[in-house]
C-alpha cells in the first residue's frame, strides 16, 4: 500500500472514531442511552484507537 493510500486509510479511521465518539455522547446526552452504556462504548472506542494506533506503528 502506499503512503498515501495509509494516510487516508489512517484519516478515515480517526474521522470514523470522532464521529462514533460525537454520536454517543449525543445518545448519552439525550438520554438514549444509560450511563453504563456510554463508559462500555468509550472504553470500546479508546481500546479500537489504541489498536488503530498500534496497527499504524506496525506498517
Amino acid at each position: 500500500m502506499s503512503q498515501p493510500d495509509s494516510i487516508r486509510r489512517e484519516l478515515r479511521n480517526k474521522i470514523a472514531l470522532a464521529m462514533e465518539r460525537q454520536i454517543n455522547e449525543q445518545l448519552y446526552q439525550q438520554g438514549a442511552i444509560t450511563k453504563e452504556m456510554y463508559e462500555a462504548a468509550k472504553l470500546s472506542l479508546a481500546f479500537a484507537a489504541s489498536e488503530s494506533e498500534r496497527n499504524k506503528n506496525e506498517i
